[in-house]
């Protein structure tokens, strides 16, 4: 997190089963500390947000304010008042499995990620996938 100075927390999530559509099951697999865990619970617990549609829909998603932010009003709702959460950065992690991942970042302050850190973000996230694969792939063999 050192790299990328606005963030406070920081997690890697896959999904461990697929349902009928985009139901999925969410597992945190790495976090800095309990704050990305409890945000998955609340993405898993609405079944809405920007680590779903990083996973399924888009590359990269950036939430500026969790206030004022409109695309997922529940699980909005839940991450001002649950958590010290204010801005997400969520990246799809590209795997050679069966498995689908996303890492993102949080940071405590609205509009904490801009461009310059977000091209960043989608180099941390590469390397990410990579390692993931190979962890993956070493567990397997």
């Amino acid at each position: 997190m050192a790299l990328l100075p606005s963030v406070t927390h920081a997690g890697i999530t896959v999904i461990t089963e697929t349902g009928h559509g985009h139901e999925a099951v969410l597992k945190s697999v790495l976090a800095s500390d309990p704050v990305p865990t409890h945000a998955d619970a609340l993405q898993q617990e609405h079944g809405e947000g920007p680590g779903l549609d990083a996973i399924w829909e888009q590359y990269a998603v950036r939430i500026n304010n969790v206030e004022t932010e409109r695309r997922w009003p529940k699980l909005m709702l839940a991450l001002f008042n649950e958590t010290s959460i204010r801005s997400v950065l969520s990246f799809q992690l590209y795997t050679n499995g069966p498995e689908v991942g996303v890492l993102t970042f949080y940071a405590e302050v609205p509009d904490a990620f801009d461009e310059d850190t977000e091209d960043l973000a989608v180099d941390l996230a590469t390397h990410a996938a990579i390692a993931l694969t190979a962890a993956r792939k070493g567990k397997q063999g």
